[in-house]
């Protein structure tokens, strides 16, 4: 992909986030002749050997195979390419796995607290390594999380955004699906200290290939949605409950001073 350039860049802390939120608006673009590339930032290989419970509990409702993020990047490059986009694996761990003296974060209710101090030169790494990334591949809009849910890896990417969008590169943010049925959930990732404004993305013509894309997910599917069948309701049933008179839509944010 070098010398590349793109007309769009998705940023995704883990190895399926972007898909399960905007799979429909990337086969959209692609399909109009647009080049995608899926940035995916928390997909490092770690050594295994030093697991919480709670990553080997993980590991076990995926199947249990001997490398599981190997599986995960076999699962995400199927996906992005099934919806014509590129994809990038950076090499930054998994919260599950990050470590200093011990692991960082060792069950779900860390996963989604507040961020470890640890985890502050991490923050720092990634803001000038988004940027080289960006202007290597001219420059697109970028589409960031709202940390929706409250992830710290996706806490730590909306961060990252948020300061690209202050030195003012064009950032749209997406809804951290499945996170965001949760209604709660969205009103504490806008927050109240900024305005924000709401666009509509119709995806009647590519929902199919959108749900096609998250069920070649095929390891996180039992701890995500139990069944491939309520993985396909509730993406059929969020898609329809944002405007049920334009048929199944996907939301995207900017701060309202950012459409001006």
């Amino acid at each position: 992909m070098a010398g590349s350039s793109y007309h769009r860049l998705y940023l995704s802390p883990h190895l399926d986030d972007v898909v399960f939120s905007c799979g429909g608006l990337i086969r959209k673009q692609t399909l109009a002749g647009e080049r995608v590339l899926v940035v995916t930032l928390f997909a490092g290989i770690p050594s295994y050997e030093h697991l919480s419970p709670f990553a080997r509990f993980l590991h076990l409702t995926a199947g249990n195979p001997p490398d599981p993020v190997g599986l995960r990047r076999l699962e995400d490059q199927a996906a992005i390419r099934s919806l014509g986009g590129d994809f990038l694996h950076l090499e930054f761990l998994d919260a599950i796995y990050r470590q200093d003296e011990g692991l960082l974060y060792e069950s779900e209710r860390a996963l989604f607290g507040p961020l470890h101090p640890k985890d502050e030169p991490l923050k720092r790494e990634l803001l000038p390594l988004l940027e080289r990334i960006a202007k290597q591949f001219g420059t697109p809009p970028i589409y960031a999380p709202l940390a929706v849910g409250h992830h710290v890896d996706h806490q730590i990417v909306r961060r990252a955004a948020d300061s690209l969008r202050r030195r003012g590169y064009p950032v749209t943010y997406y809804e951290d699906f499945p996170y965001i049925e949760e209604e709660a959930a969205l009103l504490l990732a806008l927050g109240d200290g900024e305005q924000w404004s709401p666009t509509l993305e119709g995806i009647a013509d590519t929902i199919e290939e959108k749900i096609e894309a998250i069920a070649l997910y095929a390891s996180q599917t039992f701890h995500l949605f139990r069944r491939k069948e309520m993985m396909e309701r509730r993406v059929r049933a969020y898609a329809a409950s944002l405007a049920p008179e334009r048929g199944p839509c996907e939301r995207y944010w900017k701060p309202a001073q950012a459409m001006i």
